[in-house]
């Protein structure tokens, strides 16, 4: 029994010694680099498994130890006794190096992020790692960082605008700028993501570290693509910030998953339909061999968007925080009852849902800002008109910018309650023929014009508590748009948009008629035939109202033709009285008395003015006769080549179905 005591204790000196070795030569953590540390860690627990995997063998020696004690040699129980404390000292020793490799993270990061705030401000961290800010000027502490604190205060700027749409696109815009995710493309953020996959992601929560390391890794790349343009360290601070303002408000420290892409998928750069794909995608299961979205799923998209304007205080235009009615209205479009597919979910986003409504107003104010109309706003004169331009369809040469849209101002010829038509991109020749057109028929058939139809898609009342008196008049009030598509711009797929308000001036209603589908084509990649026919072609009904259109106009050319005739003639007999009558004066002139000379003079002053005015009437009307002339054959040549097209589009049509 003693020779075998004496092997074991060989065997575990060795071990121990081994191990021994290999923390003495380990460098010290002071030394290390932040990218060295994690490698120290996996080293450190490497070499905690293998003096944890020596415990059965102390266990055994320390038994056989006390056999040996009672019969035979003490020095060989004492040399166990002194193995096992050599092997509890390096279990300590080692856990506690672990501790602080750990610990030295958390503290590089803090180090890292403190940077983010001057003086008087300090960062700190609370137990759980979330962020909170010192102000040492005034002895106070905040949960938001100084930054956020002055971009709330901004927002402030927005309540003259009048509309919810647009205030909430200018506040999430200013946002997207302030956070750098402008210059932040979707693909950046899917990449970062993919690169941890879980298994379920939809109920996956993480911690302030791992949210910093994603936000850290993210605004790494958009340096890479931008590095004159972001502060990487203060941007991620800035974000975390936002994160969690909208997704942890009590502070627990952890946020869904779900949730941090969701967010900052919608305030990136990139095409609005790529980012519905991948919020369908965020809350797919598998189902039949292919991606689906159940009703729990799908209300848990929503209860995740729908606090991102709820932050800002405007929740309340969007149907409120209830997703119920967005859930339902979704599955309208569903061809299974129980799930929804990709196609399905993308068909009722386009039709820009009343709680989702923001993000396409967004996407165009951002398409706007580089967006220069050769117009003068006939409310403030500024020449020319930046962002969004506003044309009159009531009223010829009525163009209004953005700045007196928003803030509702009016004149005695333009009135909120008239027809306009919103554009953020310069206006083709195309488009100022079609919107005089529109404006000659709200002149013409003013009285017999259509019931307008909403601009928007409304949330059905399933809780009538949830919705206030003006959203309940939104969803029964008519409005008039009608959609013309038009190239994408750089990073935003948009289209151009037609919005028309009609007699009310609700908020809501004209934040209705000025959202339009972005893109009504499902197709992403259509044929290039396809794509002039369906950009230069007008429907049946236009058609049929452009043909009366032109009848409209003959008729007025030839009214307006027999009255430049009729005034040629009485010009012509005005001529003749006048010369007979002056002849008559100066034949005359010495047998009249004074009074008949001054009358007759009199009566030829008001032939002589009463000729000029007929010149300058029948000027006019020659002028007019011109233009309608002009106008005329626009439209002749624009039906014509209307049928050119429509017949060519059919003929090869035909060809290839015989093909």
């Amino acid at each position: 029994a003693v020779e075998e005591l004496r092997h074991k204790c060989d065997r575990l000196h060795a071990h121990l010694l081994e191990t021994e070795l290999a923390y003495a030569h380990k460098p010290q953590i002071k030394a290390l680099n932040v990218e060295q540390v994690p490698a120290e860690i996996e080293q450190a627990k490497q070499l905690l498994s293998k003096l944890m995997s020596c415990k059965p063998s102390i266990h055994d020696i320390l038994q056989v130890a006390q056999t040996v004690e009672r019969e035979y040699d003490i020095h060989v129980t004492n040399r166990a006794q002194e193995l096992n404390e050599r092997w509890e000292h390096s279990v300590a020793l080692t856990s506690q190096r672990i501790q602080l490799l750990q610990d030295s993270i958390k503290n590089t990061a803090s180090d890292i992020y403190s940077s983010s705030v001057e003086y008087p401000w300090q960062r700190a961290a609370s137990i759980n790692k979330i962020p909170y800010y010192i102000n040492h000027s005034d002895q106070t502490t905040s949960w938001d960082h100084p930054k956020m604190h002055e971009l709330m205060a901004s927002f402030a700027n927005f309540n003259d605008i009048r509309f919810s749409a647009y205030r909430t696109a200018m506040k999430l815009r200013t946002l997207q700028k302030c956070l750098c995710l402008d210059l932040t493309s979707l693909s950046n953020i899917i990449s970062v993501f993919a690169e941890h996959e879980v298994l379920n992601p939809i109920n996956k929560t993480i911690d302030v570290v791992e949210i910093l390391d994603y936000l850290h890794k993210i605004f790494e790349k958009t340096s890479n693509e931008h590095p004159q343009l972001i502060n990487v360290i203060s941007t991620v601070d800035l974000t975390l910030n936002w994160l969690l303002n909208i997704y942890d408000i009590n502070r627990t420290g952890t946020i869904r998953l779900l949730s941090m892409k969701m967010a900052l998928a919608l305030l990136s750069r990139g095409y609005i339909e790529e980012k519905y794909r991948y919020l369908f995608s965020l809350g797919a299961c598998i189902n039949n061999n292919r991606e689906v979205l159940d009703r729990q799923r799908l209300s848990v998209l929503f209860q995740q968007a729908i606090v991102i304007p709820k932050q800002l205080g405007e929740v309340a235009a969007f149907g409120g925080s209830s997703v119920e009615p967005s859930v339902q209205s979704c599955f309208e479009y569903a061809h299974d009852p129980d799930v929804i597919t990709a196609d399905d979910f993308l068909e009722w986003v386009k039709l820009e849902p009343q709680s989702l409504v923001w993000l396409p107003v967004m996407h165009r104010l951002a398409a706007s800002e580089v967006a220069k109309h050769e117009a003068r706003c006939n409310i403030c004169k500024v020449y020319p008109i930046l962002g969004f331009r506003y044309r009159s369809l009531r009223h010829f040469n009525c163009d209004i910018c953005q700045n007196c849209f928003f803030s509702g101002k009016q004149t005695k010829i333009f009135k909120m309650a008239d027809p306009l038509q919103e554009y953020y991109t310069e206006t083709t020749s195309s488009e100022d023929i079609r919107d005089f057109f529109r404006i000659f028929k709200n002149k013409v058939w003013a009285k017999t014009r259509k019931t307008p139809k909403l601009g928007y898609l409304p949330l059905p009342h399933v809780f009538d508590n949830t919705l206030s008196t003006s959203e309940q008049q939104i969803l029964s009030s008519p409005t008039l748009a009608s959609p013309i598509t038009a190239p994408s711009e750089p990073h935003i797929e948009v289209a151009q948009q037609s919005s028309s308000l009609t007699e009310s001036d609700d908020e809501h209603m004209i934040i209705a008629q000025h959202c339009k589908n972005l893109n009504n084509a499902v197709n992403k990649s259509p044929h290039p035939n396809e794509r002039v026919v369906r950009s230069t072609s007008l429907d049946h009904e236009e058609r049929i109202e452009l043909e009366a259109i032109i009848c409209d106009l003959e008729d007025e050319n030839r009214l307006l033709q027999n009255e430049y005739e009729r005034l040629c003639q009485e010009h012509r007999e005005q001529s003749l009285i006048l010369n007979e009558q002056q002849e008559q004066l100066l034949f005359n002139d010495n047998q009249l008395d004074v009074y008949n000379d001054r009358k007759m003079l009199r009566e030829a002053k008001q032939l002589r003015q009463h000729k000029i005015k007929l010149e300058q009437r029948m000027k006019i009307l020659e002028e007019h006769n011109k233009q309608l002339g002009k106008q005329m054959k626009r439209s002749k040549q624009l039906l014509s080549k209307e049928v050119m097209i429509i017949s060519l589009s059919s003929i090869q049509y035909s060809i290839l179905q015989k093909s």
